[in-house]
C-alpha cells in the first residue's frame, strides 16, 4: 500500500488540490520517510511470500532466509533519522525473535540437509558443530558419510531438493531418510491458513449440507495443480 501510495504520489497530489475538503497531502520530508520505511520493509515482503509456499520446501529456507535478512538490513545507508530508527528496531526484533535459531532441532537440521544450503548460512560454528554432530547421530548415519555430503559443492537454489536427494538415496541412504522427515515440516501456518478459507469458501450457506467426506474430496481436487489436469 505504501509502495502504491509512493508511486501515485504525483497524481493524488493533483487531485487533493482540486478539492478543498480533502486531507492534507503528505509533504515531501513525509515522503522520503515514507520511502525510507518502505526500503527497509520491502525484504520482510519478499521472505513472507518466499516462506509462504506451499508447493515447495520452506522449513530449511528459514535460517538462511533470516540470516540473510539480518546482513541485508544492516548494511542499509538511510537518510532519514525515521528510517534509520526503524532499522535499529527491526535488527533488534530480528535478534530477538530469532537469534537462536541455530540452537533449535529442526531449522538447522534441515538446513543441513537441504543440498542448496548445507553449512554456509550457519553465523555460529558452535551451533553449526553441533548440529551436524546431531545429525551424525540421525539413522545411524555415519562421520565420514555426513562429512562427505557436507563436502560436496552445494546445487542451485532454482533446483528442487527432494529431486535432488531421489538422485542422491543411494549414495546417502541414512541421510535422505531424515530429510524425508524433515522436508515435509512447513515453515508457517499459511498453508493450514488457506485451507480452512477455501473450506469456508466452499461450505457456504448455500451447500451447508455438505458432508464432510464430500468437502474433503473437493478441497484436495481444488488443490491440484492445474497442470496434471490436462
Amino acid at each position: 500500500m505504501v509502495q502504491r501510495f509512493l508511486e501515485l504520489s504525483s497524481l493524488i497530489s493533483d487531485i487533493l488540490l482540486h478539492r478543498p475538503s480533502a486531507p492534507q497531502m503528505p509533504s515531501a520530508i513525509n515522503l522520503q520517510k515514507l520511502q525510507a520505511v518502505l526500503v527497509v520493509l520491502r525484504p520482510f515482503e519478499n521472505v513472507t511470500l518466499e516462506m509462504s509456499s506451499q508447493r515447495n520446501v520452506t522449513i530449511s529456507k528459514v535460517l538462511p532466509l533470516v540470516s540473510c535478512l539480518n546482513n541485508s538490513i544492516t548494511l542499509y545507508t538511510l537518510d532519514t533519522e525515521l528510517g534509520s530508527k526503524l532499522k535499529d528496531v527491526t535488527v533488534a526484533e530480528l535478534n530477538k525473535r530469532f537469534g537462536n535459531i541455530e540452537k533449535f532441532y529442526s531449522f538447522p537440521i534441515a538446513t543441513l540437509l537441504d543440498p542448496r544450503f548445507k553449512n554456509l548460512h550457519f553465523k555460529d560454528p558452535v551451533d553449526c558443530s553441533k548440529a551436524i554432530a546431531k545429525l551424525k547421530n540421525l539413522e545411524s548415519a555415519s562421520d565420514q558419510m555426513v562429512m562427505q555430503y557436507l563436502g560436496t559443492p552445494v546445487i542451485n537454489l532454482s533446483q528442487d531438493p527432494i529431486e535432488t536427494w531421489e538422485e542422491m538415496k543411494t549414495v546417502y541412504p541414512q541421510l535422505y531418510n531424515e530429510s524425508q522427515k524433515m522436508f515435509c515440516i512447513l515453515a508457517t501456518s499459511v498453508p493450514s491458513e488457506r485451507l480452512f478459507s477455501k473450506a469456508g469458501a466452499t461450505l457456504s450457506k448455500e451447500r451447508n449440507r455438505l458432508l464432510g467426506k464430500r468437502l474433503s474430496k473437493l478441497l484436495f481436487l481444488n488443490s491440484i495443480d492445474d497442470k496434471y489436469w490436462f
